[in-house]
């Protein structure tokens, strides 16, 4: 039997990378610590008046209303059958295009000649085109890697995954 003390507790919740610990240190971090910051202490926002619930559950409606346009925004992008080039991600994401490919290899996405394994391009993260190229005198069918916009969003969150 091994036994945590409180302080031990919250140390292992702080590194785990698994999803619930996750969201308890954006919690602590985003919520609970910025507040203790601000005013000395950290309560969680009960109204104690009928004015203060009627104010609460506005202020929460607006947030819904004003997050609503981003979400229906966010939903179409990522539904839409666009996708670039593997060069134009690489530089969104903050990356130069041989060192991406390099990247999306030892993640596992692309195989050696930097074309996605088949489970990704089912999954919707990838499409693969053939492009005609002009070698002397005959036409060679090359395939050019695209990522989709669905792509992009989980390259992007592995790539979080990966620094945090």
């Amino acid at each position: 039997m091994t036994i945590v003390n409180e302080a031990g507790l919250y140390s292992l919740i702080l590194t785990s990378n698994k999803p619930e610990a996750k969201k308890f240190k954006r919690w602590i971090t985003h919520e609970v610590i910025p507040s203790i910051r601000k005013t000395g202490s950290y309560s969680l926002q009960i109204p104690k008046t009928f004015s203060e619930a009627l104010r609460l559950a506005a202020d929460l409606q607006e947030k819904i209303e004003r997050d609503e346009p981003k979400v229906e925004s966010y939903d179409r992008f990522i539904s839409g059958e666009n996708y670039q080039k593997v060069g134009e991600v690489a530089k969104i994401l903050g990356y130069g295009r041989n060192n991406f490919f390099k990247k999306l290899r030892q993640m596992g996405l692309l195989m050696s000649d930097n074309t996605p394994y088949q489970k990704y391009i089912d999954r919707g993260y990838f499409v693969v085109k053939e492009k005609p190229i002009q070698m002397g005198d005959q036409v060679i069918n090359k395939p050019q890697t695209y990522i989709t916009a669905k792509g992009i969003a989980y390259i992007d969150k592995l790539l979080h995954q990966r620094t945090a």
